[in-house]
């Protein structure tokens, strides 16, 4: 059941986050320099080295950029399809919120001293 709820959140933050995502343009200073940055990857087809205007950009680690060049081969170079992974990633970290504060409040995890997740081991009391 809890997995159902996870995706019903992902699903609902996806429709939340992307649904009216193109009515607004990009807003300066960081979206049109990532979509500009993007975009210029997909056209050169150098995905190594990322350019604005036809200079050399390493001011951020490229893997934002390669999300957004990968959704705009899929759905064209739009306001939306910028956003598009910003709105997955979005619903994502919600549906891990969920799941995350699920695992920590259950009562499985209340009769341990300590419960691993994700590769973390979080610490908790015990109930009296």
């Amino acid at each position: 059941m809890k997995n159902k709820n996870a995706f019903l959140i992902f699903v609902f933050a996806l429709l939340l986050y992307g649904l009216f995502s193109n009515i607004i343009p990009l807003v300066d200073p960081d979206e049109p320099v990532y979509g500009e940055t993007a975009k210029e990857m997909l056209l050169t087809g150098d995905w190594l080295s990322p350019r604005i205007y036809g200079e050399y950009w390493y001011d951020k680690p490229p893997l934002f950029y390669w999300l957004d060049a990968f959704s705009f081969s899929i759905f064209g170079v739009s306001t939306f399809a910028a956003r598009f992974p910003s709105a997955i990633i979005g619903a994502c970290t919600a549906s891990y919120l969920y799941l995350f504060c699920l695992l920590y409040t259950s009562d499985a995890a209340d009769e341990e001293d300590s419960v691993d997740f994700g590769g973390c081991r979080i610490i908790q009391k015990k109930k009296k």
